[in-house]
């Protein structure tokens, strides 16, 4: 684990220094000290600070970083440094850990090795990129014990279930007797009560109650979704105004952030129109010609009206990126897949039957598109430059943009754990945005937008030590956070290379 630019040392005695006040010295029973690096962090005023300095964690949490190097007794690491970053470790505020990218259900049963090879990597896949944190936006309790099986893991926040809209998007694809299994959590307008049959309890899906089936589950937000059916493809019921007005308001009484499913202008509409808190994904329908990238005016004003109340906005840009990425297949030669995924797994998606997704999603196109003469691969690109035009625009209206992935979007290779993250970094960068901004929407904006600011997306008293040690500064290029070095997690800390897919030692 030593090299000659960071030793990790071991110390049983004491460390004494000459000259420190009484404020700096710590008794530790489970440390680690990383000094001589640049720090870099920012707080909840989103003021960035940036100092050649040390951190002391002891056991899970951050008990000091600072200029002046503190004094030590008891038991505790060291690592050595210098000319090295430290940064939070990154927040990706909207995965779905339960979700596996190209196989099918049959597959559950066929190639259950496909399975456990993806599942075992999962958690490592996202700490190899720096991921320390990840909320899942539709969490089952049984993805969540599976996933929490893993001795080495990220940190999993998550908004239990969604609640969908009686036979809206996600129920509109499954028959009565299976959709009501798949997507338990549900409301309903009182125009739609004559639609439901069989024995349900409907006071189980009155606004109150699904809020406290969220409260119970422990989420730290609420889901909710307003979907038309993706710029026309489909066509779905959505809810009311005053259902998610309702729906809102009482998730607000009880202390929980509600995201909401986004991706037209009519939805980000609503979405100011129910005050809700995040929207779950950038703005890339509009009405009219699906080939025009050139958002309508008003998408200014609403963005406007956004960044005037403080809402956040996940741009989500690698849905329609990845999903291009699945249309091309192209992800299966970029150099850090190995890295994600099992070897097992890549050879899966190099193979005839693997590709299937990329197949299924040609052929839809080629089926909804309005304009038969013109070719797939221009509304591919139609939708790749509409997701950066109306990032460029939020970020140019002073909208409090946050990383999210939506990893994974869909089955296709598009969505890879954990490298699907660090794109989306390079997406945001290529649409406009700062270094600053990135940092701050991928650490202490992603912890503010979710009330986890006291416990994580800073490096400062008292904060868990998730920490990140880069060998390239992230303010001066993102391609720094593709130059990590150590990942700690809950103050352990784990060489990069041990997280890789193509790793063969122990944990």
């Amino acid at each position: 684990m030593n090299n000659s630019h960071s030793k990790i040392v071991i110390f049983i005695l004491a460390l004494t220094m000459i000259g420190c006040n009484n404020d700096l010295q710590f008794t530790i029973n489970d440390g680690l000290l990383i000094s001589n690096a640049t720090i870099i962090s920012a707080n909840e005023n989103e003021e960035i600070v940036n100092y050649i300095g040390h951190v002391l964690v002891d056991a899970d949490t951050i008990v000091y970083a600072g200029t002046e190097l503190p004094t030590l007794n008891g038991n505790y690491k060291i690592i050595d440094a210098t000319n090295k970053y430290i940064i939070p470790g990154l927040i990706d505020s909207h995965v779905h850990i339960g979700h596996v990218i190209a196989l099918k259900d049959e597959h559950y049963e066929t190639r259950p090795d496909l399975i456990k090879a993806y599942n075992q990597q999962l958690p490592k896949s996202y700490l190899y990129f720096g991921f320390t944190t990840l909320i899942d936006l539709d969490l089952r309790d049984t993805t969540r014990k599976q996933f929490e099986k893993a001795s080495i893991r990220p940190d999993l926040y998550g908004t239990s279930r969604g609640v969908r809209y009686l036979n809206g998007y996600g129920q509109s694809f499954f028959p009565d007797n299976i959709k009501f299994k798949i997507f338990p959590k549900w409301i309903y307008d009182s125009s739609q009560a004559t639609l439901i049959l069989g024995n349900i309890d409907l006071s189980k899906h009155s606004v109150s109650s699904v809020v406290e089936q969220t409260i119970e589950e422990n989420a730290i937000a609420l889901k909710t979704y307003y979907e038309k059916g993706f710029g026309g493809a489909f066509n779905w019921p959505v809810p009311s105004d005053s259902l998610l007005i309702n729906l809102v308001n009482m998730a607000h009484l009880k202390q929980l952030p509600v995201v909401m499913h986004t991706t037209s202008l009519d939805a980000y509409k609503k979405g100011l129109v129910a005050n809700i808190d995040v929207f779950g994904h950038g703005l890339w329908h509009w009405e009219g010609n699906k080939l025009n990238t050139i958002p309508p005016d008003e998408v200014s004003l609403l963005y406007q009206e956004i960044a005037k109340k403080g809402k956040y906005v996940q741009s989500t840009m690698r849905v329609i990126l990845g999903e291009y990425d699945t249309y091309t297949w192209s992800l299966i030669n970029h150099p850090d897949l190995k890295h994600v995924l099992s070897n097992t797994f890549v050879k899966w998606l190099e193979s005839e039957a693997g590709r299937w997704p990329q197949k299924e999603l040609q052929e839809l196109y080629s089926k909804l598109k309005q304009d038969k003469k013109t070719s797939n691969i221009k509304y591919f690109l139609s939708f790749n430059e509409r997701v950066k035009r109306t990032t460029k625009l939020a970020f140019g209206n002073d909208v409090k943009l946050i990383l999210g992935s939506d990893t994974p979007a869909s089955e296709g290779i598009g969505n890879v754990p954990g490298l699907n993250g660090f794109l989306e970094i390079q997406a945001l960068s290529e649409a406009g945005l700062d270094n600053e901004t990135i940092f701050k929407a991928a650490t202490i904006r992603n912890a503010m937008a979710f009330n986890l600011q006291d416990t994580i997306g800073s490096i400062a008293k008292s904060k868990r030590a998730n920490v990140l040690i880069l060998n390239s500064n992230p303010l001066l290029d993102i391609s720094a956070y593709n130059t990590i070095e150590t990942i700690i997690i809950s103050g352990v800390p784990h060489k990069r290379e041990n997280l890789s897919a193509t790793y063969q030692g122990e944990d």
